[in-house]
């Protein structure tokens, strides 16, 4: 059986390629989309993917100062970086990597939990909508890198909160494991200056002395049914063994974590792609990945790095070119 594989595409220089395809994208609204609500900003674009699909209806939904490189402290506003792209649905932009709050009501439940340095972050994005975190009914984690559970054994500890993974990654995520790339991976690149900018930014951010999720635990799949959006698991291993996206139904759309993102501060790229190899504990499985997310149906994308996507999952697949 023949395996596919994403084209890569140039990043900073031919060193280290990130596959995926450009959308570039500006603060101009074609007309004929009408006047999207603030905070959603379109492509002019006309171009196509590989199978003919028009690609100008794809909504990069982005914050009022979204970007690829890691912000400042002091440049980080909770209101600026959070949008709601679905009712009920709040998209958070952090330094460098998201994570997202499903309300219903007064219930509500995190997706992720930005790196260690961003703990205040998420309780301020938590708060500026109205809510309490200690009210939190679960943190849902895709995987366990840093910087994605940061702020889980804060959660955990303070509020009691569930800290739910899928079985694969229970012992990543309580720090008796590790899958991330390895210090040599990143220094022999690190003279590049966007890899220095984006080392320094993980070491400042707490990486290094981040306090695991002991008492993290495996979901099930009808206690997930039961949060706020209902949400559903879809293991996709190859960036960690036991990575897994999000489906809210409810909302059409899907949390695809690190397994799909749409910008990286190591890519000066935005658009559809993935990250580097290096940051994948299995490269040779993210083929098989991509094709268990394209048999999602969801019309919303909700990466982990970068801005929401409003595009089918699958056209945004089909949109990355074969090697």
């Amino acid at each position: 059986m023949e395996t596919w594989f994403p084209r890569p595409c140039q990043l900073e220089s031919d060193w280290i390629p990130v596959s995926g395809r450009v959308r570039h994208t500006d603060g101009n609204v074609p007309a004929e989309t009408g006047a999207p609500k603030e905070g959603i900003f379109c492509s002019p674009e006309k171009s196509r993917s590989g199978n003919g699909t028009s690609l100008s209806t794809a909504l990069p939904i982005r914050s009022k100062e979204s970007g690829t490189m890691p912000q400042h402290h002091d440049d980080w506003d909770p209101r600026q970086r959070t949008t709601e792209p679905a009712e009920g649905v709040h998209f958070v932009e952090g330094p460098a990597s998201n994570w997202i709050i499903v309300r219903e009501g007064e219930d509500f439940l995190v997706v992720d939990g930005g790196y260690p340095g961003d703990l205040e972050r998420v309780l301020a994005s938590i708060r500026q909508i109205g809510l309490e975190p200690a009210d939190a009914k679960a943190m849902l984690i895709t995987h366990g890198h840093v910087d994605h559970t940061g702020s889980a054994a804060h959660f955990s500890r303070e509020y009691g909160t569930p800290i739910l993974c899928s079985p694969e990654e229970v012992a990543h995520v309580r720090g008796q494991e590790k899958h991330q790339v390895t210090l040599g991976q990143v220094l022999r690149r690190a003279w590049r200056p966007r890899v220095c900018r984006w080392m320094l930014h993980v070491i400042r951010a707490g990486a290094l002395a981040a306090e695991p999720a002991t008492e993290a635990r495996a979901w099930g799949a009808n206690e997930l049914r039961a949060l706020p959006g209902s949400p559903r698991a879809v293991l996709v291993p190859g960036h960690t063994p036991g990575h897994t996206a999000f489906v809210l139904p409810k909302a059409n759309a899907v949390v695809t974590g690190d397994a799909l993102v749409t910008g990286h501060p190591l890519s000066k790229e935005t658009g559809v792609q993935m990250l580097h190899p290096m940051f994948h504990s299995r490269p040779e499985a993210m083929g098989e990945t991509l094709s268990r997310l394209a048999d999602v149906d969801a019309s919303l994308v909700l990466p982990g790095h970068g801005p929401a996507l409003r595009m089918r999952i699958g056209d945004a697949i089909s949109s990355i070119p074969a090697a």
